[in-house]
């Protein structure tokens, strides 16, 4: 059965450079890297495993690809340990983007006159040199080639990155954010424990006297604190650890396009590291009760029932809860800003509805098709897509939408002068099905869409969008300018019509200048996406009819996966969401323990104040007014968190720069609704131990004292 798979050219020295090993088999060397060495291939694991079954004896045998009519046979000499198939990006056209097969680019002198820009370039850097200036010989090098290469590399740059920069520096920042909410949310669960251990130390005043009465020293009893808080800590990692691997499962499937995910585990720097949390988190919060115990007062702790606080044990639980208070604001802060950049991202969209839109790629690759039979293939399949049960139109585009394709190339408009080699501007070129703007539901805007006079019979055509349209010719009409394309000779078209952008790439981009052509007047390419919007049926039924309808045209060529335009918007968006949830869920963890630590020093607070409030009530203090004592006292603690914590968000912030959609990183409207969620929390924390404050008997309280 054919299939379509996703391949890659490397030469033979990447290999060694990256130190790969072959799982079975062998990898392919110099002499094979050469023309005329052969027709050679290496599978990926994956592929072996899923394609062959992890047979080990496939080393030898032949499979054909699709290069050319008929198909290419190729000897499968090994199978590349998938440790080494680094997840770096590839420029193909039309390709998948999987590294399923490996083979040798077998570059000849003729490489030199072929003017695409799809190869990457992969060293390693000798000892002692930087980045920086790897970058300066880059500079040096790409002079060079516009020298040797004018017409084609002028204005051209290299670049160099390191590789581990290359695959995760756009998810470090998100990264970045989720570990600071996760240390915040250590960090508030240890200042709720301390105050618990706080809380308990001062119930254990007399304990701590008769201890020091018989003998023990203070740093005797700091170190019966410190262990028990040890002891805490080490049951809470131990459990902590024990759900890493569920939380790791149902992290990765939440996760799939993180780079390298598939090699996070339980390994030892990890289980390290959680060593270390556990030891820290155990100081951390046994310190503040070793501290409270002071220097223990014999006499008056065995004279008393610890009924009295002390004022450094009440303003050590008051600033546990303003840390608390202040961290939690930070976390709902940055989890607000998330939560409306995805908002703002699900209202701006991708300019096109990406309900019931199905696409998949078809490829006629080696299929022996001329430019003319490419042409009729795609438009009868069209048709035949059209017509299948439950699907209301189709089209086609030699890029989709949010599927990562495209094309980008030179143009001028001729009523401009000509530019200068490398000055000429850029835009990015779709060849379409007359009805893609149609069937996208891309609004037209002026002029006309392509129409089925628009064959290779009459003047090349053009439609454009608007962002080229306003950048092109600011102030002016686009409709009726001409433009030249340097594609094979030079193309001149006329613009008849202008729509509405797209953002192709997902809602976080911005549109750049886009044209259109009808691939009936110019087609240079082998393959096109298909595209249908689909009535209420379920899209596997869809996908089974084109299958059909593809195997009926030619059984020869494979169709990929079909997939949802919805599917594709939504992982476009996957990892802002979830860097929203992610710091939404740490916020909403952080304000149930601020809430709870709030009410558990308010509570304590009164708790011990009970004499206190029965002698005021005794000389003629109402309800209301102890009501309103306790509440004015535990909201100060609240206020004065809620100004540390604004201030403290104000200057964190900035990490979500790159974050954040359309919203700033100072929104007020955040920050006021923030404010609003702690205040009322912090009221209702206090208001509830302030109502048992209020409900004190006196007699009854003088009586037990």
């Amino acid at each position: 059965v054919p299939e379509r798979i996703g391949w890659i050219q490397a030469s033979a020295d990447y290999f060694e450079m990256v130190g790969a090993e072959a799982r079975i088999g062998r990898l392919y060397g110099e002499a094979e890297d050469q023309p005329g060495g052969g027709g050679v291939v290496v599978l990926s694991e994956g592929f072996w495993q899923r394609r062959f079954g992890a047979d080990p004896g496939v080393v030898g045998r032949t499979i054909q690809l699709g290069l050319r009519p008929g198909g290419v046979p190729f000897e499968i000499i090994g199978v590349l340990d998938d440790r080494y198939d680094f997840d770096v990006e590839v420029a193909s056209f039309g390709g998948v983007g999987s590294h399923e097969i490996w083979l040798p680019p077998q570059f000849g002198p003729e490489a030199q006159a072929a003017g695409g820009r799809y190869l990457q370039v992969v060293a390693r850097l000798a000892p002692g040199v930087t980045v920086q200036a790897a970058n300066q010989e880059a500079d040096a090098l790409a002079a060079r080639l516009a020298e040797t290469f004018p017409d084609r590399q002028e204005g051209w740059g290299v670049r160099v990155v390191g590789l581990h920069e290359d695959m995760v520096g756009g998810v470090r920042p998100m990264l970045v954010v989720v570990f600071g909410a996760v240390c915040f949310v250590l960090l508030i669960a240890c200042a709720n424990v301390a105050n618990l251990l706080v809380s308990r130390a001062s119930e254990r005043e007399q304990e701590m006297a008769v201890r020091s009465a018989m003998g023990a020293g203070r740093g005797r009893l700091v170190r019966q604190l410190m262990v028990e808080s040890s002891i805490l800590a080490a049951v809470g990692g131990a459990i902590g650890i024990g759900l890493t691997q569920w939380a790791l499962v149902a992290f990765v499937r939440a996760t799939p396009d993180l780079p390298r995910l598939e090699a996070v585990g339980l390994d030892a720097g990890v289980l390290a590291f959680a060593l270390v949390a556990i030891v820290f988190t155990a100081v951390l919060f046994g310190v503040a009760p070793a501290v409270s115990i002071g220097r223990p007062r014999i006499a008056s702790g065995l004279g008393t029932r610890g009924s009295v606080a002390t004022v450094a044990m009440r303003r050590l639980r008051g600033g546990l809860v303003v840390v608390q208070v202040a961290l939690s604001l930070v976390l709902l802060v940055g989890a607000g800003l998330l939560v409306r950049s995805l908002v703002n991202r699900l209202d701006v969209g991708v300019g096109f509805d990406v309900e019931r839109l199905l696409t998949t790629q078809v490829q006629l690759g080696g299929a022996g098709y001329d430019t003319t039979e490419q042409m009729l293939f795609f438009e009868e399949l069209v048709e035949r897509a059209a017509a299948l049960p439950g699907v209301r139109a189709a089209t086609a585009v030699t890029g989709a939408p949010l599927t990562g394709a495209g094309t980008r190339t030179g143009f001028w408009p001729l009523d401009r002068p000509v530019p200068e080699a490398g000055e000429m501007p850029g835009a990015d070129v779709r060849w379409v099905h007359r009805d893609y703007h149609t069937v996208m539901g891309i609004p037209l805007r002026d002029g006309r869409l392509f129409e089925a006079g628009d064959d290779g019979s009459t003047p090349l055509a053009v439609v454009v969008n608007e962002t080229g349209a306003n950048q092109i010719w600011p102030g002016e009409r686009a409709v009726g300018k001409q433009i030249a394309m340097p594609w094979s000779d030079t193309l001149v078209a006329e613009v008849v019509g202008v729509v509405a952008d797209i953002r192709h790439n997902g809602p976080d981009t911005e549109p750049y200048p886009m044209f259109y052509w009808e691939h009936r007047q110019f087609n240079a390419f082998n393959f096109m996406s298909l595209v249908v919007r689909t009535e209420a049926v379920p899209a596997a039924t869809v996908a089974a009819g084109l299958r059909a309808e593809l195997r009926e045209m030619d059984s020869g060529i494979p169709l990929s996966s079909v997939d949802s335009m919805a599917d594709l918007f939504a992982d476009a968006i996957r990892r802002s969401r979830l860097a929203a949830v992610s710091l939404g869920m740490f916020a909403l963890v952080a304000l149930l323990l601020a809430g709870i630590g709030i009410y558990g020093v308010v509570a304590h607070a009164t708790a011990r104040r009970s004499r206190e409030i029965g002698i005021r009530m005794a000389l003629g203090a109402g309800r209301r007014s102890i009501m309103a004592m306790v509440v004015r006292e535990g909201m100060a603690q609240v206020a004065l968190a809620i100004v540390l914590g604004a201030l403290g968000a104000a200057a964190m912030t900035g990490l979500l720069e790159g974050m954040v959609f359309d919203v700033s990183t100072t929104d007020p409207v955040t920050f006021l609704g923030t404010v609003v969620i702690l205040a009322t929390i912090g009221l209702t924390a206090t208001w509830l131990p302030a109502l048992r404050a209020s409900g004190v008997d006196p007699v009854e309280t003088m009586r037990g004292d």
